[in-house]
């Protein structure tokens, strides 16, 4: 994953997501972009908890620091089983296929990027061999990647800094973010509304 964002001081201190806005002192040099974490107790309830998060070069989720990979996400009281929804300014969010058993004294670990059964409705994408992760090309945050985000992209053509039309990731809006939102025209997110 790019750093390039990092590399040229793009990334804003304060998370992209009015869900759980958090801001950082400075932003650590592993870092390639926010992403928002949030919980259902359901796979088509509402949203209970939501918490942005750094994402790391290795592809780690990890707290405000860089480091611990440990996060910690408020919860409804009572509540354990919950489904982990991700989501990233400009990729298909994606939800955990089952189930995961949290609380305040057990961490646990769900790692989308080992295999597409990881994902609710299969929306994850193959990568490479063992290796998946999100659908990039939603330059409109919609759920969708189709022409409409070519307009978003277009609209920024020149464009350099923190921008959804970037979908690249590399501080800059040009003819390459085409390339992305082509290569997966017709992919949405598979999370109920």
């Amino acid at each position: 994953m790019s750093t390039a964002l990092r590399n040229y001081d793009l990334i804003p201190k304060t998370s992209p997501y009015p869900e759980d806005r958090r801001t950082v002192d400075a932003v650590p040099a592993a870092v390639t972009d926010w992403l928002l974490l949030q919980l259902r107790s359901s796979a088509t309830g509402a949203v209970v908890a939501s918490r942005s998060v750094l994402l790391r070069k290795d592809g780690r989720v990890v707290n405000d620091d860089a480091i611990t990979e440990e996060v910690i996400i408020p919860s409804l009281e009572g509540e354990k089983d919950y489904y982990v929804v991700a989501r990233h300014r400009n990729h298909v969010g994606v939800m955990s296929a089952a189930v995961q058993a949290l609380n305040s004294t057990t961490a646990t670990d769900h790692d989308f990027t080992t295999g597409l059964d990881k994902y609710y409705g299969g929306d994850g994408k193959q990568l490479e061999v063992g290796c998946c992760g999100l659908y990039c090309g939603d330059a409109n945050g919609n759920s969708w990647v189709n022409a409409t985000d070519y307009s978003f992209v277009f609209g920024y053509i020149g464009f350099n800094g923190y921008s959804g039309s970037d979908i690249n990731l590399n501080g800059w809006v040009n003819a390459t973010d085409y390339n992305y939102i082509y290569g997966n025209i017709g992919v949405n997110s598979n999370i109920p509304k």
